[in-house]
């Protein structure tokens, strides 16, 4: 057991964090009192692994000097627009009224705060889970030889963990459609990741993903 202590410490934070942000979510508070509870959640993760397996916290999260640079600004380019295609393929499949109304109802969205949360969402959001989903998870699971499971079992609870996030938004089919995305979106994430050798590699394309979502939702806040 003690050589696999590292993935059942992932494991463990890869099945708890969900439940604790699914949770959150079902108590319905504002936008930044979820933001501070995930900071929270992940941080605890965080130090407590750095505590237990005497590692850095930059050596917990795989934050190292970024390589590959123009690959990673063509990374960039493609995710951004497999979402605005994606947007302008299946916005006739979308309830956007109902998008737009969850937005105000569950973070309390209005025009004069949507920008500070977007902003939020692009640099310290899309951090945080970064940290936790192509971080810690998938490279503690690594050091046990176990590097491809981590790299499924951390897309899997990323896909699981949005699904809070979305309730509401979507059909079944859709809903489905967007899991198998999500799973995808976190294996590719992953792959910058280890390719760029580094977590600022995947910080970055999922900051830019975050950007052309959060375009979509400044056009559904201002002007639909």
């Amino acid at each position: 057991m003690k050589r696999y202590a590292r993935t059942v410490f992932a494991a463990g934070a890869g099945l708890l964090f969900p439940a604790v942000m699914t949770l959150t979510e079902r108590l319905g508070p504002g936008y930044w009192v979820k933001a501070a509870v995930k900071a929270l959640a992940v941080g605890l993760i965080v130090l407590s692994y750095v505590r237990l397996f005497r590692e850095t916290p930059r050596e917990a999260v795989f934050l190292r000097p970024v390589r590959l640079k123009r690959a990673l600004v063509l990374a960039v380019a493609a995710a951004m627009t497999v979402i605005w295609g994606g947007f302008l393929l299946l916005h006739a499949s979308l309830d956007l009224g109902a998008i737009r109304a969850s937005l105000a109802a569950k973070e309390q969205l209005t025009r004069g705060n949507c920008l500070f949360v977007f902003t939020y969402i692009i640099l310290v959001n899309s951090f945080l889970e970064e940290a936790l989903f192509r971080g810690l998870i998938p490279h503690a699971m690594a050091r046990d030889g176990l590097g491809r499971v981590g790299n499924v079992f951390s897309a899997l609870v990323f896909a699981v963990y949005h699904l809070g996030i979305v309730d509401g938004w979507f059909s079944l089919p859709m809903l489905l459609l967007c899991i198998v995305g999500l799973a995808a979106a976190g294996l590719f994430l992953q792959l910058v990741c280890d390719r760029g050798g580094t977590l600022r590699a995947s910080w970055l394309v999922h900051g830019g993903a975050n950007l052309a979502i959060n375009a979509i939702g400044m056009y559904l806040m201002f002007f639909y």
